[in-house]
């Protein structure tokens, strides 16, 4: 009614339609852009408002070169061209939370739901007790189930999350402990059982599920874990009579799939959208009165740092797509470690406590907020290139001048995941709690030895990592 056009960019576009919206945006046609991280480089010569909508969430960093961080890239934006920059969250990033309690940022809060309705119900199983007491299946607590069939009765609709796809974690023999892993990384293979195929989730390697152990000719193979697959299997078994759609990256690959299964599930009474970490924020289902968490502890056993708060952030953001409508909201956490604070404090819908309690655990340990973090990792198809590459950066970054310079290293270690596609993986971590000056001298450090450095090493430099796995 204002007359503003709108440019929309998202990862689904083609490259000529994204040609076509800048296009306009360079000849005044389009006002206002709104789209991914990618948005955040708009040619605009006026730009008066910047909004970083879920500011918190880990895909705004760049996985490959340029290594940049959308949110970070928004502030300097927005102090280039004097702009208003507004970062959106019900549950801010540990950082920006920081900032804004020492007076950098202004916090601006909502105290109430909009428009002023009730947070949903939350309740926690615990499941190694439900399973003695109460029995249920190996996925779904009694309660999640009995919840489950009242909302679908009535003609409600109900959300499960679980954060990992495909249809078990990994096939092991009975006999002799053999996993299946994956040529090229140092991971087991993910069962799909649609396809009968086990799969690696970072190169994507794939190969057909024997149903002999390949190692000692066992024929019983026992699934190990559950995913999203599994999860859907046991839903149409029990619910025969609704509809079961599944949100992953396996059903989301085709062109507008994602919009495309959101529609059906809006249509769709008495259904049930079930997926991963997608399907956690940003959607509006006034019919959802029930949300079930599968597994609150699959993020929290993970070796980072940020793991806890990551773990909270997803609880309290799938939480919040319950009870948007006229009717009252359930939401039902299963977890085999109901005792942890993240877990605890989630499901309290207690944010300011789970600040204060990582903001310490972070401080005491020297992460961020406290310290910026610089993750160097060092990878060769040759284990030994790699391991000699990180140790000799650590002799040249040096010892004794480390503190003198506020810095911190850990490491020189293999990575969490040692090989991925091939190539072995090692890391140092850099702590810098100084004003600055020290960035200059691991600058110098790393041109000199990009000089000296094998070719057959590749260095990834990773500053403000999101993920140090």
């Amino acid at each position: 009614s204002l007359g503003i056009e709108l440019g929309v960019f998202h990862s689904q576009l083609s490259p000529s339609e994204r040609y076509d919206q800048w296009v306009d945006i360079l000849n005044g046609k389009i006002k206002i852009v709104v789209g991914t991280r990618s948005a955040i480089f708009s040619p605009l010569d006026n730009l008066g408002l910047i909004v970083v909508d879920e500011e918190h969430d880990p895909s705004y960093k760049e996985s490959v070169m340029p290594r940049y961080h959308a949110r970070e890239a928004a502030v300097q934006l927005a102090k280039i061209f004097s702009a208003t920059l507004v970062l959106g969250s019900a549950t801010p990033a540990l950082e920006s939370m920081y900032k804004a309690r020492k007076g950098e940022y202004r916090l601006l809060s909502l105290s109430t739901r909009v428009p002023g309705r009730e947070l949903p119900q939350v309740s926690l199983i615990d499941l190694k007790q439900e399973k003695k007491e109460r029995g249920g299946s190996d996925l779904l607590s009694s309660t999640l189930l009995t919840e489950m069939s009242d909302c679908l009765s009535q003609g409600e609709q109900g959300i499960l999350f679980l954060n990992r796809r495909g249809f078990a974690n990994f096939l092991i023999c009975s006999r002799c402990g053999h996993v299946p892993k994956c040529r090229n990384c140092d991971i087991s293979l993910t069962f799909h059982k649609e396809d009968r195929l086990l799969v690696c989730h970072h190169c994507y390697w794939k190969e057909g599920a024997s149903d002999l152990c390949p190692a000692c000719r066992n024929i019983s193979l026992i699934l190990m874990g559950a995913g999203t697959q599994r999860v859907e299997e046991t839903l149409r078994k029990i619910f025969p009579h609704h509809r079961v759609i599944r949100m992953d990256a396996d059903t989301t690959r085709p062109k507008l799939a994602h919009f495309r299964l959101l529609e059906e599930f809006r249509q769709e009474r008495g259904a049930i959208l079930l997926g991963t970490q997608m399907i956690t924020k940003g959607l509006h289902f006034p019919n959802v009165t029930l949300v079930g968490v599968v597994s609150a502890d699959t993020a929290l056993n993970l070796p980072d740092f940020r793991a806890a708060e990551r773990t909270f952030q997803l609880l309290t953001q799938v939480s919040g797509r319950s009870g948007r409508g006229e009717k009252e909201g359930k939401v039902i956490v299963q977890s085999y470690n109901p005792t942890n604070y993240a877990v605890q404090l989630a499901v309290a819908q207690d944010y300011d406590s789970f600040y204060e309690e990582e903001v310490g655990k972070r401080d005491d340990l020297g992460y961020p907020p406290f310290s910026q973090i610089i993750n160097l990792i060092f990878l060769s198809k040759d284990k030994q290139v790699a391991e000699d590459g990180s140790t000799t950066l650590k002799k040249m970054l040096g010892g004794s001048r480390l503190a003198e310079k506020g810095l911190e290293i850990l490491g020189p270690a293999p990575c969490p995941l040692p090989r991925v596609k091939n190539f072995y993986r090692w890391h140092i971590i850099i702590k810098m709690k100084g004003d600055g000056q020290e960035k200059n001298f691991i600058r110098e450090v790393l041109n000199s030895f990009y000089r000296r450095k094998k070719e057959e090493l590749r260095l990834v430099v990773d500053v403000d990592p999101v993920w140090i796995m």
